[in-house]
């Protein structure tokens, strides 16, 4: 093949051509320093670019971006990224079960949001036990009305929470409880569905508690 002399010298992507020739190849230099015989043919139809060098970077590259908007950890999406791809869809999608309570009542998510790595720069790491909570319920998903918050926490956070008074302090069910060591969802069919009052449900829970515990 002619014309082989008149490549000496010029560059072809990473590759520029210091010869010589070798049958069918002729000799390069790649940009990252290594020398190699590369077909000539494909050294013109750009078939070959690098000496492998670029292919390595493509890679090392297309890890990161995966690391960085999926946050992987061993190959599986991180629990921030679960969250903030759970929040897009109940915001966005009506296609979601979520989003009659969430995107059609106008929640939405702050544009700075639209990308992960502003999500997980502005939330952080979400600690063992937690998730996201918003401190409005009616506000939108957006750093200064999110924090990450224990079940107990969004419990008492719930937009259609019961708040009663019991001895001059305002509770929620699930505050009570706790305080008083009830069992929650029997005391909450005794308060809610019985209609009892604080002091009769709570005595019958604690009843129940005690013969469950062999103490009547």
């Amino acid at each position: 093949m002619g014309g082989e002399e008149d490549l000496i010298g010029k560059k072809l992507n990473r590759f520029t051509v210091i010869g010589p020739k070798q049958n069918k190849k002729i000799l390069c230099v790649c940009d990252c320093g290594t020398e190699k015989f590369v077909n000539i043919v494909y050294l013109k139809n750009n078939r070959t670019r690098s000496c492998g060098c670029l292919q390595k970077e493509r890679v090392v590259q297309s890890n990161q971006e995966r690391a960085v908007h999926g946050c992987s950890r061993r190959g599986k999406r991180t629990k921030e990224y679960r969250i903030w791809k759970s929040i897009r869809g109940r915001v966005y999608n009506v296609n979601s079960q979520d989003y009659n309570n969430y995107g059609a009542r106008g929640i939405g998510m702050c544009e700075r949001w639209d990308s992960f790595e502003h999500f997980l720069e502005d939330m952080k790491e979400c600690p063992k036990g937690y998730s996201i909570d918003r401190i409005d319920n009616d506000g939108d998903y957006r750093p200064e009305n999110c924090r990450w918050s224990t079940i107990v926490q969004q419990a008492n956070n719930r937009r259609n929470n019961v708040r009663f008074n019991h001895n001059g302090h305002s509770y929620t069910m699930m505050e009570y409880c706790k305080e008083n060591k009830l069992k929650y969802h029997r005391f909450k069919y005794l308060y809610r569905r019985k209609n009892l009052s604080v002091e009769r449900a709570t005595e019958l829970t604690n009843n129940e508690i005690e013969r469950c515990s062999g103490g009547r």
